[in-house]
């Protein structure tokens, strides 16, 4: 993970005795990023699966072979040439049932119906951009809420009227 993350360059925090801040990480380089010592932690579960597909990815044919009237070439992706030719229909990355329990727990309706979102566990566990959808969708549904009742009175109203 680590090799996959300085070959991606992801961006990683920096310990704060060494300015502090993001950088792009460079394995050589480790002992400058904060949290290294814990792989498990040091990255999200978003990270973790983009530095797996990156790698899955970069798998490289390396002997030019025919497998069942299928030909493969020499520095071709494996995965790649497989979805091409539909020897494999999808990549898709596993769940973490741990934490999939724990964010049901703090975020799946109806008990959970007034409380803030865990917009920080979401982004840690699908990413950045699922976490400004669920963020986005929360404000969409708050701001709604004045109209919807606004109208609720005026049909309540015009339905007496008539």
């Amino acid at each position: 993970l680590l090799k996959g993350a300085d070959e991606l360059q992801l961006e990683k925090p920096i310990k704060q005795e060494f300015g502090g801040g993001y950088k792009i990480f460079f394995f050589d380089e480790l002992e400058f990023y904060e949290g290294f010592e814990d792989v498990d932690k040091f990255f999200t579960s978003q990270e973790r699966q983009s530095i797996v597909q990156y790698l899955l990815y970069s798998i490289k044919i390396v002997h030019q072979q025919e497998i069942s009237g299928i030909e493969f070439k020499i520095d071709q992706s494996l995965i790649q040439h497989s979805l091409d030719r539909n020897l494999i229909l999808q990549v898709i990355p596993l769940h973490n049932k741990e934490t999939l329990n724990r964010l049901r727990d703090l975020w799946v309706w109806p008990h959970t119906a007034f409380k803030r979102q865990p917009i920080d566990d979401i982004r840690k566990y699908f990413g950045v951009k699922i976490a400004f959808y669920f963020c986005w969708i929360s404000f969409y549904t708050k701001a709604l809420c004045f109209p919807a009742l606004y109208g609720f009175i005026i049909w309540l109203d015009t339905g007496r009227n008539q």
